[in-house]
């Protein structure tokens, strides 16, 4: 299809993914990731990420990060295709744990804005799981700690948690969170133990993250130093095919995070003019003209992020229309076009800095305005 249409797709890195059978898999470089729920297996669609990387060494191998007097020993088990698990056990004492190991070979190193850690775990023997963040400049501790799939925020003395999110696929849990340090220049350690004051109990450790940012992306996987995994860019020139003027898009995705930006599900761009479908804290068609000057702009009502959406936009000249799930109309009568060159896919252009970091399931694009009647019935 991207041959045909003169489209191209490109990441200067690998990337992983979930295939249709639940396991992590890797694309190579300069591959698109189609992924799919590791639960349900039904496909999400195509994934499209910002640039990050994962500053936590052996992201995968958690039997060669640091010990804080806890127990450590492989068990041999290769989880999601991906992870060489190992038990942490406790030696008496409720914080033994695990450290991610980060630059210069040492779990404590200071992180200069808000990160997003992701442990990924399973139950062991004590049934319980805590997560800290300890500050070894000022001796403070932030940490989430509770029953397996189930933490709490306990205390936030070395920084504030934000965003904590938890999920399971099948046995294996997976809690992230966004961590805003009290000091840029603290030497801070991130890690994950039982809990227990009972030696000999306690937890499977599969792997985690840790990345600069305030929510989490796709697993990078690591050795002995950091990873970054490049940015994912889809573009696909209109050309003689598509029509400069006016047009339609359908697209059904799941609502994304609010990032605190504009990113975009897609946009048909030609340098300043853009016609493109927004996420924040909804979503919403945005249409500009050649000198970046707003013509239309519409904004849905709630959305619940991770619940899939349909939308449908029709542009022309005096002429904007845009439903969300065969609701209402939202419409525009005032407004020249101006002519539009290249479609990218997640994002407001090819390096842009508006990457949806997130599956759009469907895409379709039509070179001509569709009837009102008809944006309703395609987002039913």
């Amino acid at each position: 299809f991207l041959t045909a249409t003169g489209g191209s797709f490109t990441r200067a890195s690998v990337g992983t993914y979930f295939d249709s059978t639940g396991v992590m898999q890797t694309a190579a470089s300069g591959t698109p990731r189609f992924d799919y729920d590791p639960v349900t297996h039904s496909a999400k669609g195509i994934l499209i990420e910002e640039s990050r990387t994962n500053l936590a060494f052996y992201s995968k191998s958690p039997v060669s990060w640091a010990t804080n007097s806890a127990t450590v020993a492989t068990t041999g088990t290769t989880e999601l295709g991906m992870f060489s698990s190992a038990t942490v056990s406790s030696t008496g004492a409720t914080w033994n744990r695990i450290n991610m190991i980060r630059t210069g070979g040492t779990p404590w190193v200071p992180v200069t804005g808000p990160v997003t850690m992701t442990f990924y775990y399973k139950a062991g023997t004590s049934g319980k799981v805590a997560v800290t963040v300890y500050d070894t400049t000022s001796s403070q501790t932030t940490q989430m700690a509770g029953n397996v799939g189930s933490l709490s925020i306990i205390s936030q003395t070395a920084g504030v948690i934000s965003n904590l999110t938890q999920k399971q696929i099948g046995s294996i849990y997976v809690v992230s969170a966004t961590f805003t340090p009290n000091s840029t220049t603290d030497n801070i350690a991130f890690g994950i133990g039982p809990n227990s004051g009972v030696s000999g109990e306690n937890i499977i450790v599969l792997g985690g993250q840790l990345e600069y940012g305030s929510f989490p992306t796709s697993f990078i996987p690591t050795t002995n130093a950091t990873v970054t995994r490049a940015i994912d860019s889809l573009s696909i020139p209109i050309g003689a095919w598509g029509d400069p003027l006016k047009g339609s898009f359908y697209v059904e995705a799941p609502k994304v995070l609010n990032q605190g930006v504009s990113s975009r599900y897609y946009a048909l761009i030609n340098g300043n003019a853009q016609v493109s479908l927004i996420n924040g804290a909804n979503i919403g068609g945005y249409v500009t003209d050649s000198a970046g000057t707003s013509i239309a702009s519409f904004n849905s009502t709630a959305l619940t992020t991770g619940t899939v959406f349909k939308d449908g936009l029709a542009y022309t000249t005096n002429d904007f229309a845009e439903s969300v799930n065969g609701g209402t109309l939202m419409t525009d009568t005032t407004g020249t076009m101006s002519s539009l060159a290249t479609l990218i896919v997640g994002n407001n252009s090819a390096a842009g800095s508006r990457n949806i970091n997130g599956n759009i399931s469907k895409l379709k694009y039509y070179p001509l305005r569709l009837p009102n009647s008809q944006l309703q019935l395609l987002t039913q």
